[in-house]
């Protein structure tokens, strides 16, 4: 059927796509907030990932 795998009531955002379709992230849902997550075994302050994701 079409649609069948679609969400239902929800926009798919260009980052929501980037995310995905970028190796080791996941899109996620904390709260009522959409949040793209990288999970790392390494240590890292905030400001080295930052970089690391730019």
């Amino acid at each position: 059927k079409i649609g069948e795998n679609m969400a239902v009531g929800r926009v798919i955002t260009v980052l929501e796509v980037k995310c995905r379709n970028s190796p080791g992230f996941i899109y996620q849902k904390v709260g009522q907030t959409y949040m793209c997550l990288y999970w790392s075994t390494t240590e890292n302050n905030f400001s080295n990932a930052q970089l690391d994701c730019e």
